[in-house]
């Protein structure tokens, strides 16, 4: 074929070969451009399937105006061949990118975008293209990105040109319903760019197999291989959007585009700021390359705990005997079993080292190093030849310490190989078995240093009671573990950016588990439950790599976003047999029994919680759980009626967190079903002192007056209201505000019944955002209110169609609502009913909700929600 000319267009040379045909440069002598023209296989011209395909290509191609698409010149035969003519690009494949290695994430994502994007506008035009693939898609040399071969494509409104039976596409990126030969839509596309993302990513592929009928297998019923276990250095942002284009399932995949283009975009800015590359993930075995510690080092290090020594020999910190306190740690000199007694002082040099990072940690007392070689030869000789327990029970006891840090070395050839465990001695467990960490014998500090790393890991995690974790869950890189704290910092205060410390802690480590947990609960908070979920996707593909304490903690969070209630109990109370010493596994249940409509069993845990509290010694305020735990102790009192105990454990609380503005809310509740309405103009006063926040004050105005409402307290009202209209009138003031102040503002007006206000701001809501349920909900009550019946009717039924998902009877519970407001108090008992098998969960709002008043003396609801347990 080279130097014929076949039509108008003369081949120049072969530029490959595919299942559907042979591609030519040539030049096309009418225009004087360079053109690729495609053949199809001479042997396939006698199918009237095929040339049909062909046909459709063209057709399909030539229909498409878009730069990241190849454009198609015409399609003609001569001589016998039918050919396609087409715009011929310099540049490179996809396919030919990767085989030089995985690629940037600049890169990755540039590519990524230009490709949605072309494939985007052909979904628009009703084409599917059924055959993205790398080879599929052209870069030019200036970086334009165009998609190839639109040969499977296929018009959503045309027949399948295939034999019934029959898969076209390239195996490996097939999506399931496409490897079945069912019918397929643009989701197939979608599926095949997650596949391509993959392997641009790590250089392999998701699906692989021996034989094809392997393949086929992989993709319709394996999970792939968790990305960051491949790569390090991926945002987590990028791997749910991956494990979300490929859910196997297509109503569980990006359901357009558009969607998926916003957030590979909103990646592409995140990126634009920092990390350029993915570099590659090390080793299990290896550790991070750091500079050798040279011997004049190692002499200094020994020089420092000789003076140390002195000091503390004369000064004796601790008396014998002491009581053991669970939050000290002592490290014993490591025992060495290399048979070199020249090797001795590497085992109290690793002691010391691991001791100086451990009084880094927050929280965390720690026996100087001398004292613990001191007192390690005391228990030896005092434990005599007992066994190696009973001289850590010893140590532990001369130090006061219930952590003990204890290790063995060993020679191999030319390397030393350390070995440590962390035993919890006051409660009698080992807490962690480390991994052995081998490194050269003449360099021991290089070895000493990726062992403190370890300690200070599994210390601190221990300490800190990350509940995600259990026994047997390998020690996190520290750096992991570091910025983990620094996103539980902000856990509750600043969701977007504890989020983005949870993602760099789960890009430093891919196998540490509470930063993504705790990724979950941030999104769920937020009520970003799409988010949520699919990060709790991820986790759970890769669930056969975790212990059997996180499977099971992982089922829980499964449960927890179900919105399954019963099957969240009882998984915590298993969790609970085998922690029993977690306070946060308590906090749970306390909060689950909550939902439950079980406040009496809350009030009983966080009761067991506090003497548990009592007997470790631990200062009040050490954990975040802490301060969650007494908003679901008052909230138990309160559901229970039990005011002046709220009130009681309220104040309290607050003599431990002064500047936690939510608790002052809990306070004011109390007063009011106190009747103490003196103290609440008092408490309202500091509160308004306390933050700026919009949010926080309309808050306090809301919840306040639901409450004057619900305690027959509503004369007292004249006072707030003049409150939120001083709020009212520096929201009008502003020139802009968000979304989210708008809705604070409105349902502020709403609790203090300024209907009118209150519907105009909601309406507004409402005109950008038509399917958000709770400004259905609103305006829906608000219908009802003035007597529109028809409307009040239109929205309840519209909230009852509502697709959107994780719902869990939100929008049954506001139909109620509508119905209690039309006077239909049956109708109203049945929706709520619905609402909580639904999902909805009980809570202390309930009973001083504004809309369900018509129902308050109402005997089914008083029954509804008077506490079960």
């Amino acid at each position: 074929m080279i130097g014929r000319t076949i039509s108008h267009y003369r081949i120049l040379e072969k530029l490959g070969e595919g299942g559907m045909g042979v591609v030519y440069k040539a030049e096309d002598t009418k225009l004087k451009r360079t053109v690729a023209l495609k053949f199809l296989p001479r042997e396939a011209l006698t199918s009237q399937e095929a040339k049909a395909r062909l046909l459709h290509e063209a057709q399909a191609a030539a229909a498409l105006d878009h730069p990241g698409i190849c454009t198609v010149h015409e399609i003609d035969e001569a001589e016998g061949q039918t050919f396609i003519a087409m715009a011929h690009i310099e540049g490179q494949s996809l396919r030919e990118r990767i085989a030089s290695g995985p690629l940037a994430l600049t890169d990755v994502l540039e590519i990524a975008i230009q490709t949605a994007e072309g494939l985007h506008d052909a979904h628009e035009n009703g084409i599917v293209h059924r055959d993205i693939k790398p080879s599929n898609v052209m870069i030019s040399s200036g970086g334009q990105v165009r998609i190839m071969d639109f040969g499977l494509a296929r018009s959503a409104e045309q027949t399948q040109l295939t034999q019934a039976g029959t898969t076209l596409g390239t195996v490996a990126y097939m999506s399931p319903e496409q490897a079945r030969g069912e019918m397929v839509n643009h989701r197939t596309d979608i599926w095949s760019l997650g596949v391509m993302l993959y392997e641009m990513i790590t250089g392999q592929l998701p699906f692989k197999g021996d034989h094809e009928q392997a393949v086929m297998y992989s993709v319709l019923n394996e999970p792939p291989e968790p990305i960051t276990g491949l790569r390090s250095g991926i945002p987590l942002e990028l791997e749910r959007v991956i494990t979300r284009a490929m859910a196997k399932d297509p109503n569980e995949r990006y359901q357009h585009l558009d969607e998926m283009l916003v957030d590979l975009r909103s990646l592409q800015k995140f990126s634009q700021g920092g990390t350029t590359s993915l570099p590659v993930a090390p080793s299990a075995s290896s550790h991070a390359a750091r500079p050798r510690t040279t011997r004049p080092m190692i002499l200094v290090t020994l020089i420092a705990v000789v003076l140390v020594a002195v000091v503390l020999i004369l000064t004796k910190p601790w008396e014998r005997g002491s009581n053991v306190d669970p939050n000290r740690v002592v490290v014993a000199p490591l025992e060495n079993r290399t048979g070199d007694p020249s090797l001795d002082l590497v085992g109290q040099m690793a002691a010391d080292w691991i001791t100086q990072g451990l009084s880094r940690l927050d929280g965390i007392k720690v026996v100087p190093t001398m004292s613990a070689i001191e007192y390690a030869r005391d228990a030896g000789t005092e434990a005599g030849r007992k066994q190696e327990t009973d001289q850590l029970r010893t140590l532990a006891k001369l130090t006061g310490a219930g952590i003990v840090i204890s290790g063995v070395y060993y020679a191999d050839g030319e390397n030393l190989q350390f070995q440590t465990q962390v035993t919890d001695v006051e409660q009698g467990e080992l807490i962690q078995a480390l991994p052995a960490i081998r490194g050269p014998r003449d360099a021991p500090m290089e070895s000493i240093e990726a062992l403190r790393q370890q300690v200070m890991a599994a210390v601190a995690l221990h300490v800190s009671e990350a509940h995600v974790t259990g026994k047997g869950s390998p020690p996190p890189a520290y750096a992991a573990y570091r910025e983990y704290m620094l996103g539980m910092e902000l856990f509750g205060s600043d969701y977007p950016q504890a989020i983005r410390h949870f993602e760099l802690a789960a890009e430093l480590d891919s196998s540490f588990l509470p930063p993504r947990v705790f990724m979950i609960y941030s999104y769920s908070n937020q009520g970003r439950r799409a988010e949520a979920d699919s990060i709790y996707r991820i986790v759970d593909s890769n669930r056969g790599n975790l212990t059997s304490y996180e499977r099971l903690y992982l089922d829980f969070l499964g449960a927890l976003l179900r919105r399954d209630h019963a099957e969240s109990m009882r998984l915590l109370r298993r969790l609970e047999v085998q922690s029993p010493y977690r306070g946060s596994i308590r906090y749970l249940i306390a909060r689950v029994a909550l939902k439950l409509n079980r406040p009496r069993e809350a009030e009983q845990v966080m009761s067991e919680f506090r003497r548990w509290h009592d007997e470790r010694r631990e200062p009040i305020g050490s954990r975040g759980y802490h301060t969650w735990g007494f908003f679901v102790w008052a909230d138990a009192l309160h559901m229970q009626k039990k005011h002046s105990e709220e009130l009681d454990i309220i104040r309290w609380a607050v003599e431990f967190f002064p500047d936690s503005e939510y608790f002052r809310i809990s306070e004011l509740a109390a007063l009011v079903a106190l009747g103490k309405l003196d103290e609440v103009n008092i408490v309202l006063d500091e509160c308004m002192t306390l933050s700026d926040s919009r949010e926080f004050q309309c808050d306090i105005v809301s919840e306040v007056a639901c409450e004057l409402r619900a305690h027959d307290h509503w004369d007292a009202s004249p006072i707030l209201r003049n409150r939120a209209n001083q709020l009212y009138e520096e929201f009008i003031r502003e020139d802009s505000v968000s979304e989210a102040d708008r809705y604070f503002v409105a349902d502020m007006l709403y609790s203090v019944e300024y209907w009118e206000e209150a519907s105009a701001l909601f309406e507004g809501l409402a005109s950008d955002n038509p399917d958000d349920i709770d400004y259905m909900g609103h305006l829906g009550c608000l219908a009802a209110r003035r007597g529109d019946r028809d409307e009040a009717v239109r929205i309840s039924e519209r909230l009852r169609r509502s697709k959107e998902p994780y719902l869990f009877g939100e929008n049954t519970y506001w139909c109620a609502c509508i119905a209690a407001q039309l006077g239909e108090p049956e109708r109203a008992m049945e929706l709520l009913r619905e609402a909580f098998a639904q999902g909805y969960q009980y809570s202390a709002e309930l009973h001083r909700d504004m809309d369900l008043q018509p129902l308050w003396d109402y005997p089914p609801f008083v029954e509804l929600i008077k506490p079960k347990g």
